[in-house]
């Protein structure tokens, strides 16, 4: 997280809105609408989740790979007289 919002976010009191605030994203008004304490999650809880990004990332790497494979094998052709043929005289 950039500077500017981090600083902002852990000194910005519970349920109070924050001036605008720069950074290299733009602008932003800030709200801290709930605390929690920092915690460590077990594999455990984080398992099926973990399970879920890797899977998303498999997904993709097989679609861009099939996309790239497809993309090898297209055949583009111009032709200007199309239509020229498909009108009636």
């Amino acid at each position: 997280m950039p500077e500017p919002l981090d600083k902002t976010l852990f000194t910005l009191p519970l349920n109070k809105t924050s001036s605008i605030v720069k950074s290299a994203y733009g602008y932003h008004i800030l709200k801290v609408t709930d605390i929690q304490p920092a915690r460590v999650r077990s594999f455990a809880e984080c398992r099926q989740e973990l399970l879920e990004v890797l899977r998303t990332q498999k997904e993709e790497a097989a679609f861009r790979a099939w996309l790239n494979k497809l993309k090898m094998k297209a055949v583009v052709k111009k032709e200007i007289n199309v239509l020229k043929k498909n009108m009636p005289s």
